[in-house]
């Protein structure tokens, strides 16, 4: 949702300098400068929210429960070499 939000507030910041009586340059400069701060702040958020999509930890604990599944097999089969 933040998202469209933000969308729609950066459509209407053109129409917010244009009513301070800027001229066209001016406005498309100042539009792209506040939708590329804005826009990285959103980022920051939704990396923020879900830091673990970034870090290589799906693979990390896939190998991390293979080696229990091994180890644990491997007891098995020696507890049944015992008996």
């Amino acid at each position: 949702h933040t998202s469209r939000v933000l969308l729609s507030w950066l459509a209407l910041v053109p129409l917010g300098l244009e009513s301070m009586s800027l001229s066209l340059p001016l406005i498309c400069l100042w539009t792209t400068i506040v939708a590329y701060v804005m826009v990285g702040i959103d980022e920051i958020g939704v990396q923020l929210e879900q830091p673990f999509q970034l870090l290589p930890l799906n693979s990390l604990s896939a190998a991390l429960m293979r080696d229990v599944v091994d180890e644990i097999e491997e007891g098995l089969k020696l507890k049944e070499t015992h008996k």
